[in-house]
């Protein structure tokens, strides 16, 4: 186990990694436009390329480092390899050579940054469900207070002006200067500050009181014995007693508890078959009364005993319930005295992890998709309202640089302030219902700026609340956008390929931050056209998560069981309880 003082050095190294990325963006937009025209007289299209390069490189660079932590859980030394390339980009961008050596820095240093992918599954790794979304949101918002950070320290960066070796360092090539040093002290942060933490301890793990990899294996069985590691029952004291039954053993654990009694059997082959064994009961009657489980699933996989998915039978009424085994070593019932074993369909074996099946079935799902979908979307929405503002404030209210760098001060204090506050909601509603809201408030702010700014004529007063409203309402659903999304998507994929999904998403965040600038500097006067688009694509956004309502959930949000269903009726004249509903009820 980690140690807690290793885990908190951990956290704060991943925030650091995080802060550097929201400074370096900061420090270096400013002045690039005024570097790369002084400098080397290039055009307008080329600040948009060396923009999007850095987007591009992470493309790649993202979904292999994801999968390179997979494969390892090493994922210090992937940090360490990748800061090398932010290193060597910065460097690059201070030597300043050609617009194009410019160009190839931004992407050598797009590389590195492809390792958030491999950091954000490491979180996800070690996070419970419940607490994800709210660390989730700190580690963001320090990239937030990053962006807060950087037109602060070009103040001084622009004093710059000397000679490293036979390259001037001025107030266009010190960003590159003062990013390397960063970046170097990150190399020894990470060095002597992250620890890889594994996996998240197995009592937070969903549908498990003990991880994967302290199940004992079969072989490893003694003889005379059955290992039950997890046997569950219903929450409430319906569940009187369990057997576990073999060819030629049979083990029943029975509470202490006078209502109905429910079975559960376990027809195995005869060669994995023992006899009754001390150590199951204790473990079975443990688990039993556990608070944490949750369903009535049993299963049979590698000689234990574990939660297997139900599988309905037609034709068997709604108090029968049948359950599928993980493979083929036997099958599992559940039924109570009053009513007939049924036999349960067994199931194909699990997909190796890995293969082209497995990766069909784990990215090729509903849910995932749409996860997908709405991070591109989101992204690209922000990218292109990003890239359409300040030409706009200029041309409606001939603002220059300053009233633009406090505009971008209040923006990121209410970006801050409302991460925040996702820390605070993320204890009282789900990840998909917090996505939902903020869907709404995205789509509101962008028919208000619809309605709004294409009739705005320069210098009227009325500009600059209308412009404060849209922003506003913009800021206040971005946060609960990014933040709910990573999160929900963290926990709807395997933790096995955590690292590949991660990096599949920042894939999708890299074509959004690619395509949005583009869309938005090619129609900055055509704002119906360009504003129009962008809401029709959250609307279907919204839509898209609507319809996949259900789906949309973790592992620890069941779905809600209607009341009428979770009580039993008055006690008849034995002095026993009778169900008026199924005692196992189909979520």
């Amino acid at each position: 186990m980690v140690s807690r003082r290793k885990k908190r050095l951990t956290y704060v190294t991943i925030a650091l990694f995080f802060l550097l990325g929201g400074i370096e963006y900061a420090v270096i937009l400013p002045t690039l436009w005024l570097f790369i025209h002084e400098r080397f007289d290039a055009e307008q299209y080329f600040l948009g390329l060396i923009l999007s390069a850095f987007s591009f490189s992470g493309l790649f660079a993202s979904p292999l480092m994801g999968k390179w932590s997979d494969r390892t859980r090493k994922t210090k030394y992937i940090i360490l390899f990748a800061n090398l390339w932010e290193i060597g980009g910065n460097i690059m961008y201070f030597m300043g050579i050609s617009k194009w050596f410019v160009l190839a820095s931004r992407l050598v240093a797009g590389v590195g940054a492809g390792v958030g992918a491999s950091i954000v599954a490491d979180v996800a790794r070690t996070t419970d469900t419940k607490e994800r979304t709210a660390v989730m949101s700190m580690v963001l918002a320090c990239r937030q207070f990053g962006l807060l950070l950087g037109p602060g320290l070009n103040l001084f960066l622009r004093e710059f002006n000397f000679y490293l070796g036979p390259f001037l360092v001025d107030k266009y090539t010190s960003p590159g200067v003062f990013m390397a040093g960063l970046w170097i002290l990150m190399e020894f942060m990470v060095i002597f500050a992250y620890f890889d933490l594994g996996t998240r301890s197995p009592e937070n793990t969903h549908n498990s009181l003990l991880a994967e990899n302290e199940r004992p294996k079969p072989d490893s069985l003694p003889n005379g014995s059955i290992n039950c590691t997890e046997i569950s029952g219903q929450e409430s004291p319906h569940v009187r007693a369990h057997t576990c039954t073999c060819s030629n053993a049979k083990v029943q654990i029975l509470p202490s508890q006078n209502v109905p009694r429910e079975t559960v059997e376990c027809s195995i082959p005869q060669s994995t078959c023992i006899t009754e064994s001390d150590e199951m009961i204790e473990s079975a009657e443990r688990l039993i009364d556990s608070p944490e489980v949750r369903s009535p699933t049993v299963g049979f996989r590698e000689g234990h005993l574990i939660d297997s998915p139900k599988v309905r039978s037609p034709g068997v009424n709604s108090s029968e319930e049948h359950f599928g085994a993980d493979n083929t070593y036997g099958s599992c019932a559940i039924h109570s005295d009053t009513q007939s074993i049924t036999t349960v369909e067994k199931r194909e074996p699990p997909v190796p992890v890995g293969s082209w099946q497995y990766y069909y079935h784990e990215y090729l799902r509903e849910e995932v998709v749409v996860i997908l979908a709405l991070v591109f979307i989101t992204f690209y929405m922000q990218t292109a309202l990003e890239t359409m503002v300040t030409p706009l404030t200029h041309t409606l209210m001939g603002w220059e640089e300053l009233e633009n760098s406090i505009m971008y001060c209040l923006a990121g204090v209410e970006v801050l302030l409302t991460f925040v506050l996702v820390i605070f909601l993320s204890k009282c509603f789900t990840d998909r219902t917090m996505i939902l809201v903020a869907l709404i408030i995205e789509i509101a702010s962008l028919g208000w700026d619809l309605y709004w700014l294409p009739r705005g004529v320069p210098n009227d007063p009325d500009n600059v609340p209308v412009l404060v409203v849209g922003i506003f309402l913009n800021l206040l659903g971005l946060p609960f956008l990014a933040v709910c999304s990573v999160s929900l998507y963290s926990k709807i994929t395997r933790e096995e390929t955590q690292g590949l999904s991660q990096g599949l998403r920042r894939t999708m965040i890299g074509f959004g931050t690619i395509l949005g600038p583009l869309w938005a500097g090619s129609l900055i006067k055509k704002l119906y056209l360009m504003l129009g688009v962008m809401l029709g694509l959250m609307v279907m956004a919204m839509l898209m998560v609507m319809l996949s309502f259900k789906q949309l959930k973790g592992p620890d949000q069941p779905e809600s069981v209607d009341e009428s269903q979770q009580h039993s009726t008055e006690r008849t004249k034995d002095g026993i309880d009778e169900e008026k509903q199924p005692l196992l009820v189909q979520s």
